[in-house]
């Protein structure tokens, strides 16, 4: 029997990554390391006190394995969050950003075991954008996963959080919100 991964998150910080993400962005970059040293660190310690769980919790309601013992998240003074490599922005309050982390992770795990998801299920929402596709799945586990380790109420709030971004991922949310979550999970993944 294969043992089951339980990754470490690790999180890094490298100023050239950094300046390439605003040079890609077009801003202007200050090296920050007086700031950033200090917020990983405190970063750091509180998703360790919850990373195993997550982890844990996430594998759990998709029915998927972690493959890599380590994922690394990259933290930049400013950009939009995204999984690959794991990129978060610094942001005041961190409870917020594990929800952001989260998503990404949802991300991973998928990515880490594609031979497993379905494509034929989400081929009804053809008429929606490649965002929107891309994100049902990811938002089903997300939901699964949230209610596990918080609660409905906080679930809730964090999906409302999405109302200010772009269209795509409120309508991602709403066929989550119509067709169930453990559907589409169980619709998607082999098992």
């Amino acid at each position: 029997m294969v043992k089951k991964i339980t990754p470490k998150l690790i999180v890094e910080y490298s100023s050239v990554y950094d300046r390439r993400i605003h040079a890609w962005q077009g801003a202007e970059f200050k090296p920050c390391f007086k700031k950033v040293i200090p917020y990983n660190a405190r970063l750091q310690k509180k998703w360790d006190r919850i990373g195993d769980n997550v982890f844990k919790t996430m594998s759990k309601v998709s029915g998927l394995e972690w493959q890599k013992p380590i994922i690394n998240c990259w933290v930049v003074q400013k950009s939009i969050p995204f999984s690959m490599p794991l990129t978060i922005p610094m942001r005041p309050n961190l409870y917020n950003l594990f929800e952001v982390i989260i998503h990404e992770l949802v991300h991973n795990i998928i990515v880490q075991n594609s031979a497993r998801i379905k494509k034929e299920p989400l081929k009804r929402y053809e008429k929606f954008s490649r965002l929107t596709r891309n994100h049902i799945l990811v938002h089903a586990i997300l939901h699964e996963t949230l209610l596990e380790l918080y609660d409905e109420k906080q679930t809730k709030i964090f999906i409302q959080d999405y109302d200010r971004l772009s269209g795509d991922y409120r309508k991602a949310w709403d066929v989550v919100e119509k067709e169930g979550a453990k559907n589409i999970i169980a619709e998607c993944i082999k098992k």
